[in-house]
């Protein structure tokens, strides 16, 4: 009895452990966010109304660099001057194709949630990896996702038009990056790809939400505390 219990308990977390009840995972939040991007009443929460009229101003400029407050963007503030633009602008594009072919609004809309949706759910594939860098088992990293994707807000989120959903995998992917460096410093062997990399995703994150310039900040200065010990702290 004893036996079969442990041959059940290791199948189990094998499966938990596998790439297939990841994908399982990713496949049954894609579906939950599809279904509330489908059926969710426009505007929702989160100033999804003002992320969509963003785009939509930004789509009337081939450069983000503007020089005045763009016709009938009061209600979004003084534009030129917000720091947060970059999801609105690279977002702009898409919405140019879409508005070609799809000229409701709402069908507009779902569009970019759908977009959305696949930007929040490659910061799901690349935190994946960063907890496997961290060295948690392939098990507890998937409970660990699947628990999230279970958590209402998540899906809800994702199903939005909102900036956060493009800031989450630059999130993941700067982890990533910083673990490369790290790994780089440790062995005395630094190269400039990875750096600048860093540089260049910490910099564009910084202008899709001012608020990640704490964890780029961050970031830096962990590289720079480590930089010293591997090369003067001995």
């Amino acid at each position: 009895m004893y036996e079969a219990m442990k041959i059940v308990l290791s199948r189990i977390t094998t499966f938990l452990g596998s790439r297939r009840f990841f994908w399982i995972i990713l496949g049954f939040f894609v579906f939950e966010a599809a279904w509330i991007a489908l059926s969710a009443v426009y505007p929702q929460a989160f100033d999804e109304d003002s992320h969509f009229g963003l785009i939509k101003t930004y789509a009337h400029y081939w450069l983000p660099f503007l020089s005045q407050q763009p016709p009938h963007a009061d209600a979004f503030g003084a534009v030129p001057r917000d720091p947060s633009y970059l999801y609105h602008y690279l977002l702009s594009f898409p919405y140019r194709l879409i508005a070609l072919t799809v000229h409701s609004q709402i069908g507009q809309v779902i569009v970019l949630r759908l977009l959305n949706i696949a930007l929040f759910s490659s910061g799901l594939v690349l935190f994946r990896q960063v907890l496997l860098r961290a060295r948690v088992s392939q098990a507890l990293t998937n409970v660990s996702l699947l628990s999230f994707a279970l958590i209402p807000i998540a899906p809800q989120l994702a199903a939005h038009i909102n900036y956060d959903n493009l800031v989450f995998p630059l999130v993941a992917w700067t982890c990533l990056l910083t673990f490369s460096a790290c790994d780089q410093l440790h062995a005395k062997k630094p190269t400039a790809r990875t750096f600048i990399t860093l540089a260049a995703v910490g910099l564009l994150a910084s202008q899709v939400k001012y608020a990640f310039v704490p964890i780029f900040l961050g970031a830096v200065l962990f590289l720079a505390v480590m930089a010293w010990r591997n090369f003067h702290g001995q």
